[in-house]
């Protein structure tokens, strides 16, 4: 026995001594590594890249398009879009004659003659004699043979779904995903080869006398949405690349993702949607939904004709179709308050009053709450404080100041600037950054002071737990509030004299729980004292008539959808995985939502054409839109005009008919 533990010693050295030898020969092979992916200093890295400038910049030889555009450059991915019949082919010919590089054409929609044909004179070009094939394999394949055979550095595709597999297309459950994989292919072919890649993309029409916008591709969001990042809410406008989001993984369950990219995208017409529990969202009309088959009056499965239709967009869903939204986020275990202070804080927003100096005080209907609330205020803020009788009514007064020279309440409520008051309530923006725990402490308290637990229903034998208020952002900020804890809820708006409140407002707003989540509430949050006997007594022999789900998403019911105007708009890429478009997802103001589009997404520069009608007729001029720029973030109109089969910038200082669509 001695003999073999001895052994066992000696082989555990020895294999400690070629781990470590081996790690000695991988940090040699390392030092003496000169690939090109090897290891480099920033300033080598920049200087390579001036390098690379000053080498290779294209130009396209129309002033102002090359104002805007500062030079195409090796390892771009172009788009040229717009409904058919624009000038798309025509642009990228333009773009063949005037440019000193040589180009390979891939030309799908038309036949060699007729492509021919669309020259005044026949400039250098290369293509394959056929297109044999219409896959990503080939078209590299010809890329490389005539870098090789002719040096050609610019490649013009005509246009992007004909090299979609037909079979694959066929047995695809979302052609936006094979769009999606064929970009980045595209992308990933520009860098690697040090080529330029000018892609035709085909859009739906256009029925009214305007350029296409990005929206036309893609969705877009207006600045003042919220995003769920890095464990808190945060607008649109402020969201970073490389910030985390929460993205759809399965019907079941939520996972965490990061933006790869955002951009500004100007002025888009936005819409309202309004789903049944009260959430809202704004967003283009391109914005997609994880939604259901619409089928009315008819239960959800396959045995029913009902299912999950997938992401449609919003101009395709209808009032009664039901889409995912956020019940439950990951919980951040994030505590930067405790929980008496939480509880107090809910219970200040409440029932109680804040001064201009951040001094504060609590009404109650009970001595009990009143000293329950200076035992918490002690706890939580070292406050000492002091309980009076209103003389006129059965009530009591706490104010939160004590004998403390120094009031940490009033020094925390000033740091955070938080001084609700009325119909401005809101929540504080550090609340949903925290933890379950402290969330639900939070509720606790703002529940006890305005929130209620009654019996209702056709037989009054169903519990409702309602929470009243006259702010209505206090009323959102609480239904987002309680997807941290998994909880759904309801918010509506009621008239005054139905709800047994008084306000000059003349409505008033309710957050209600029903069900298994009044149950969920008792177990993250809950009352305290008398409420909670009474909720307790209440929930004693009544039982929820629907099975508990433990899931990150559920399905409610769009009420309505209306146009709002227009709003400055934001697109967002987030990288996940890329295996499906569930990857591409993102939650925004607790719904599920997806980018629209690859073609936007993967490209570095996306030009929209319009032609210039008069009348019913078109004419020779044009409008090219530069509607994305990646590099410079520079977009822009440039004028143009067809002559002898090539555009021209039209340089005249004013043009009525050009004015009409910008």
């Amino acid at each position: 026995m001695e003999f073999n533990k001895i052994k066992k010693q000696i082989q555990n050295l020895t294999s400690q001594e070629n781990e470590i030898q081996n790690y000695e020969n991988k940090l040699f092979r390392a030092q003496q590594y000169d690939g090109d992916d090897r290891v480099i200093p920033i300033q080598e890295a920049v200087e390579e890249l001036n390098i690379q400038k000053d080498k290779y910049q294209l130009f396209s030889k129309i002033p102002r398009l090359d104002e805007i555009v500062g030079g195409f450059r090796e390892g771009q991915l172009v788009v040229v879009s717009a409904p058919t019949g624009q000038g798309k082919t025509s642009m990228m010919q333009t773009f063949t004659e005037n440019f000193d590089e040589k180009c390979l054409w891939f030309t799908y929609e038309v036949g060699l003659e007729e492509f021919i044909e669309k020259f005044s004179e026949i400039p250098l070009f290369y293509l394959p004699r056929q297109l044999k094939q219409n896959s990503l394999v080939w078209l590299e394949n010809k890329i490389i043979e005539a870098k090789a055979k002719f040096g050609c550095k610019v490649i013009f595709i005509d246009h992007l779904h004909y090299l979609l597999e037909m079979q694959k297309m066929a047995e695809a459950k979302s052609i936006s995903l094979l769009v999606g994989m064929m970009m980045r292919e595209l992308k990933k072919m520009a860098i690697h080869h040090e080529i330029i890649i000018f892609l035709v993309s085909h859009m739906r029409k256009i029925l009214y006398d305007r350029l296409p916008e990005i929206e036309d591709l893609r969705d877009c969001l207006p600045a003042n949405q919220l995003i769920y990042v890095n464990g808190q809410r945060k607008r649109v406008d402020k969201i970073k690349k490389g910030d985390i989001v929460v993205s759809y993984k399965s019907i079941k369950k939520l996972q965490l993702d990061k933006i790869a990219d955002i951009w500004q995208t100007g002025k888009k017409k936005i819409f309202k949607l309004t789903t049944k529990t009260g959430r809202q969202i704004e967003c283009s009309s391109g914005h997609k939904f994880y939604a259901t088959t619409f089928k009315k009056a008819k239960k959800f499965g396959a045995s029913q004709g009902c299912g999950i239709a997938g992401w449609i967009k919003l101009k395709d869903l209808q009032i009664g179709q039901k889409i995912a939204v956020v019940k439950n986020y990951p919980d951040t275990k994030r505590e930067d308050i405790n929980s008496e202070q939480a509880k107090l804080l809910g219970w200040i927003i409440g029932d109680g009053y804040i001064t201009k100096n951040y001094y504060s005080e609590i009404t109650t209907a009970t001595k009990k709450e009143a000293e329950f609330i200076k035992r918490i205020a002690g706890v939580g803020f070292n406050l000492d404080c002091k309980i009076t009788s209103y003389k006129d009514k059965k009530a009591y007064r706490v104010y939160l100041t004590g004998n403390n020279k120094k009031n940490k309440l009033a020094h925390f409520l000033k740091k955070n600037k938080f001084n609700p008051i009325k119909e401005k309530k809101y929540v504080p923006e550090f609340m949903f950054r925290q933890s379950k725990k402290i969330i639900g402490e939070f509720l606790s308290g703002l529940f006890q002071a305005d929130g209620s637990i009654n019996l209702g229903g056709k037989n009054k034998s169903e519990a409702i737990l309602v929470l009243h208020t006259i702010s209505e952002q206090l009323a959102k900020d609480v239904q987002s509030l309680f997807t941290r804890l998994g909880i759904i809820s309801f918010r509506r708006k009621q008239k005054m004299e139905s709800s047994g409140f008084k306000s000059s407002m003349g409505y008033i707003w309710q957050v209600n729980l029903y069900g298994r989540n009044i149950i969920q509430f008792g177990k993250m949050s809950g009352f305290v004292l008398d409420k909670k006997r009474r909720f307790d007594k209440l929930l004693k022999n009544w039982k929820p008539k629907e099975k508990e789900r433990n899931q990150d998403l559920f399905f409610d019911r769009i009420k309505s959808i209306e146009y709002i105007g227009e709003k400055e708009t934001y697109d967002i890429s987030v990288k996940g995985h890329h295996k499906s478009l569930r990857n591409n997802s993102f939650c925004v103001n607790d719904f599920i939502t997806h980018n629209s589009s690859f073609i936007g997404q993967e490209s570095d520069l996306v030009f929209f054409i319009k032609r210039v009608k008069e009348g019913e007729e078109y004419t020779n001029k044009a409008v090219l839109k530069v509607a994305k720029n990646r590099r410079t973030g520079k977009l822009g109109n440039v004028r143009l005009i067809y002559n002898n089969h090539h555009f021209e910038e039209y340089t005249d200082a004013y043009d009525e008919e050009y004015a009409k669509i910008g």
